[in-house]
């Protein structure tokens, strides 16, 4: 055997004679003498000509067009880099047949791995090493796969086996791991690079007839795409017949549309019937036969057609019912990075920034200080206690309620400076509520005194007045057209009534009988507050008697939940799913409309948040953050509480206001910005910490802000 590096010649097998200069051969050294461009032919393992310039320490004899070895070959783990000989031991799933008799076979020497064309094998294993690093599926010294050569194949290919494991954990299958990047590199719109990929790992995306199913079903080959699907391994019974119904069934469909209605009975009678579970839906397919046209038949069955849309369509319910190792569901690697980037954010504990930030290259985290703690203004313009305070929806204003008759309509110019704009005064009693239209064009206001004002919010224009009640009005609500509003009493006329803005009072409910809020025969509740879903399919009420009432619109269907203490006030979540509810005891109950609405609703809420102190006046909560992840509440103990809405921990709690905290409001355009009013006469707005000790430098909490004057006249 001749020294290491040198390879026998083709001529004599067993000898290690140095190759005769007059013969045909190539030689090659151990460098890489000029970067290749490597092309599907040349990964597949075929002839690229004189072009070929990735060369190794073996020398073989042939022409420089001879065909390359197969890929099985070309990424054998048994070569060594250095002299191409045989590493004895198990080969294992891909090696090369030279090598696995080899490793089969520990007497036999490696002089017979190199004769003939496995010389050309053995030198070609080198040819590959770096160009595809970023394709191998090469495994290094630290890798979870790594294997007994596993640090020599640091950046070489090859095939991996069902076995091969990959991660810290060696939790990853190799082959899938390589088959979800196949996938994904398609649905990017890279083919030939999926396809490298697939050639240099061995590793198909699909089996041969899950293409051939795929091809078969994109082309409107139906009974072709039947045939392949009943060969399919693995499939329970009742699904591939379903799945064969759906195939038939877009079959007829076709057939329908193109006039063939001879040959669409045929498949109805023949094929579709004895696979049909529903023979409803058979009776509906044949009442498709009638149709005038395609016009007709798209019309009556919502189908869009033969094409590539409903075929698509056919495909991806077909392919859910496939075991996903039988046919890899749709976007895979996109779910999984998905479900990684949510699991990240849920984690956050403090998480309040737009998913945009969210990056795939680390893990997220937010600190303490992307959430509002410090007050960066003090509005005190009220004369008396605030007992209501309201951002607009676009979160560029502000009103606020006091108990000095008067409402206040601020502009929030930034975390520093603020304009009043208009000071409302139209009410002879202390005020309690606010409520901005949809489109933030008006404003109402109500409180102790017995109507509800309607306010031009750009101007600070009385429009109308609504006179009904007949003692103080305890809450408002928009319905979304922003055309009409509820107006609610919850003392003795117990009256609930729809306005319109143009005037007028559209109806209205109270005394005994029966109505929206109220079973015959029963008295009307009082209604503490009350909630319109920015949807309008729920109104949310919630009374004196420990009762969440939400009714289902148009219908007015009634859904009812106990709670354990008197409901003071009530705030629901932008989406509509949620609604906090603000008890006499302190706690404060998040419930999902959505359980409420159930046949069976809960018997108790899905979170309760506690600490705050209430027991003497009503105080507000909402909703806020980002997602609207945090609660937040005033509290009688003069401070601010806010908990996760998720986990019900208290995050903040936060000093700043001298008397009791009455109301919260927290945009839900602005997460970084939140308003609080207090007993104390003033409204404070609260930003990120980081914010203010770069802009303004509060200190102690105490900011005034910059504070610009409701223009004159």
């Amino acid at each position: 055997m001749g020294s290491e590096g040198d390879l026998p010649s083709a001529s004599n097998p067993t000898s290690s004679q140095a190759p005769n200069p007059n013969e045909s051969e190539v030689t090659a050294t151990t460098a890489i003498t000029a970067p290749t461009t490597f092309t599907p032919a040349r990964l597949a393992g075929y002839p690229t000509g004189t072009s070929r310039n990735l060369v190794t320490s073996a020398t073989f004899a042939g022409s420089a067009a001879e065909p390359f070895p197969k890929r099985a070959k070309l990424s054998c783990p048994y070569h060594d880099s250095a002299a191409a000989t045989v590493v004895r031991g198990s080969a294992p799933i891909g090696s090369c047949s030279f090598c696995a008799s080899a490793a089969a076979s520990p007497g036999k020497s490696s002089e017979d791995h190199t004769t003939g064309a496995a010389a050309s094998a053995a030198a070609s294993c080198h040819a590959t090493i770096g160009r595809f690093a970023t394709l191998s599926m090469g495994r290094g010294a630290g890798d979870g796969a790594t294997g007994a050569a596993g640090g020599e194949q640091a950046g070489r290919s090859y095939q991996p086996s069902d076995q091969d494991r990959r991660g810290s954990k060696g939790q990853i299958r190799t082959v899938e791991y390589v088959r979800l990047i196949e996938q994904a590199l398609r649905s990017l719109g890279y083919d030939s690079i999926a396809a490298q990929l697939e050639a240099e790992s061995g590793v198909a995306l699909e089996s041969k007839p899950v293409a051939q199913l795929r091809q078969a079903i994109m082309a409107g080959q139906w009974e072709e795409s039947v045939a392949i699907l009943s060969n399919l391994p693995g499939l329970d019974l009742s699904l591939l017949r379903h799945a064969e119904f759906l195939l038939l069934e877009q079959k007829f469909l076709e057939l329908v549309e193109a006039g063939e209605v001879r040959e669409a009975l045929t498949t109805l009678r023949g094929r579709l019937g004895p696979t049909a579970s529903d023979p409803k839906r058979l009776h509906q397919l044949a009442g498709w036969l009638l149709c005038a046209g395609p016009e007709d038949l798209k019309a009556r069955s919502g189908w869009s057609g033969a094409g590539s849309e409903s075929r698509g369509s056919v495909l991806k319910v077909v392919q859910a019912l496939l075991p996903a190792s039988v046919m890899v569901p749709e976007r895979r690697l996109e779910q999984l990075l998905e479900s990684t980037v949510e699991m990240g954010r849920e984690r956050c504990h403090y998480h309040n920034v737009c998913d945009e930030a969210l990056s795939l290259f680390t893990d997220h985290s937010c600190g303490r200080e992307m959430v509002p703690t410090v007050t960066t203004q003090v509005l005190e313009q009220h004369e008396d206690e605030v007992w209501c305070v309201q951002f607009s929806h676009d979160g560029t204003r502000l009103a606020t309620a006091s108990k000095d008759h008067t409402a206040i309509v601020w502009q929030i110019l930034d975390s520093f400076s603020h304009r009043r704009l208009h000071t409302l005064s139209g009410h002879s009693l202390p005020l309690s509520y606010v409520a901005w239209s949809p489109d933030d064009s008006l404003l109402l206001t109500a409180g102790n005194d017995p109507y509800v004002c309607l306010w031009d919010a750009a101007t600070g224009q009385l429009l109308r007045t609504f006179n009904k009640h007949q003692d103080a009005i305890s809450a408002c609500a928009w319905f979304p057209c922003g055309r009409r509003f509820l107006s609610a009493s919850a003392v003795n006329d117990r009256t609930v009534c729809v306005w319109g803005v143009e005037g007028g009072e559209l109806a209205s409910w109270s005394g005994v009988g029966r109505h929206l809020w109220e079973q015959e025969g029963a008295d009307f509740p009082r209604i503490n507050d009350l909630a319109i879903s920015s949807d309008c399919s729920h109104v949310v009420s919630v009374c004196n008697e420990k009762e969440i009432r939400v009714h289902e619109l148009p219908s007015g269907a009634p859904h009812v939940v106990k709670e354990t203490k008197s409901i003071t006030s009530l705030s629901m979540s932008v989406d509509g799913r949620w609604v906090l509810v603000n008890l006499s005891s302190g706690d404060i109950h998040l419930w999902s409309i959505q359980d409420i609405c159930a046949a069976k609703p809960p018997d108790k809420p899905a979170f309760s948040y506690s600490g705050q102190v209430q027991g003497r006046f009503v105080i507000r909560s909402c909703f806020g953050g980002h997602d609207q992840r945090f609660i937040i509440s005033g509290s009688e103990d003069a401070q601010v509480y806010m908990w996760h809405r998720d986990t019900g921990e208290v995050m903040e709690v936060l000093p700043g206001h001298s008397g009791t905290v009455n109301a919260v409001s927290w945009p839900a355009t602005r997460p970084h910005m939140f308003a609080t009013a207090s007993d104390d006469r003033t409204v404070r707005i609260w930003g990120l910490s980081s914010v203010a000790a770069g802009g303004h430098g509060v200190s102690g909490g105490m900011a005034r802000g910059a504070v610009i004057e409701e223009p004159r006249g």
